[in-house]
């Protein structure tokens, strides 16, 4: 199935064509928007471990440690 698309902004859309009729798919709603600042964060990756098996390459502790390093990294170049 091919999603066609038209409009700009809010008022765009993604449609297809079922039976020769115009069949809306994708529909801009404002209601789903996030702020652009958000104050807190919190992701559960308790669902994706149950129910898809997911098996993360990284524990916590390497992921900060290889995050800290990148940070480090580029501290260093900006100081060159």
């Amino acid at each position: 199935m091919k999603i066609l698309w038209s409009g700009k902004g809010l008022n765009e859309i993604g449609y297809t064509f079922n039976k020769n009729k115009k069949e809306i798919l994708i529909k801009i709603d404002k209601k789903y928007f996030r702020p652009n600042e958000v104050e807190y964060l919190k992701g559960d990756a308790s669902k994706a471990l149950k129910d898809l098996k997911f098996k993360p390459k990284y524990s916590f502790k390497a992921l900060v440690e290889d995050m800290i390093d990148s940070d480090l990294l580029e501290a260093k170049k900006e100081l060159e």
